[in-house]
């Protein structure tokens, strides 16, 4: 699968080493990064350079987008970059994976509503694990999109058990779906 990471130059000081492993992780589970420099560049380095290198980085940034299968972004620092792409990636229909770390949880990213988008909370310990299982679940969302409202008793319960279980409200809901059909597939008719 084509992957294209970013995360925030502003953050590398304190997030390079978690910005090559998620590079790290990405690979050996076989995806293809599009863009290969990140955990490379300093926040110094990437935030100078010449207007036409700014221009550049952003164009690729774009091309990235299009080009990817899925968008992981890692949002435990602010940034309005960060913010821009995700916005791009969703208009364009892309599944998003943003990625936090240390109770950093991004109030913007986390207020979007959007089957496409999953907000998670990572560790060094459990990468491997969420990257596989968010990925699984974003090459999902690009079937039927299906959305209903909860009561605040039912959306509480959800935030809680999805927190419990370390996976997103969409991949419980799906789980729950999926083991009802099999419960069940021989009463209706599938075509």
């Amino acid at each position: 699968m084509k992957i294209y990471f970013c995360a925030s130059g502003r953050g590398y000081d304190k997030l390079g080493g978690c910005y090559v492993l998620i590079s790290e992780k990405l690979r050996h589970l076989g995806h293809i990064l599009l863009d290969n420099s990140v955990g490379q560049t300093k926040s110094d380095i990437f935030y100078s350079g010449t207007e036409a290198d700014r221009l550049k980085k952003y164009q690729n940034a774009l091309k990235y987008i299009q080009q990817a299968d899925v968008i992981i972004l890692e949002v435990s620092v602010h940034s309005f970059s960060m913010g821009y792409i995700l916005h791009v990636a969703l208009e364009l229909g892309k599944p998003v994976i943003a990625l936090y770390r240390d109770n950093n949880k991004p109030l913007f990213v986390n207020l979007i509503t959007n089957e496409k988008l999953q907000v998670i909370d990572y560790t060094t310990r459990n990468l491997t694990d969420l990257l596989e299982e968010a990925i699984s679940c974003a090459t999902e969302v690009t079937g039927n999109r299906f959305n209903f409202y909860l009561s605040p008793l039912l959306s509480h319960y959800l935030d809680q058990i999805a927190h419990l279980k370390k996976i997103p409200r969409a991949v419980y809901l799906r789980q729950l779906i999926a083991a009802d059909y099999e419960a069940h597939k021989d009463t209706f008719r599938f075509s």
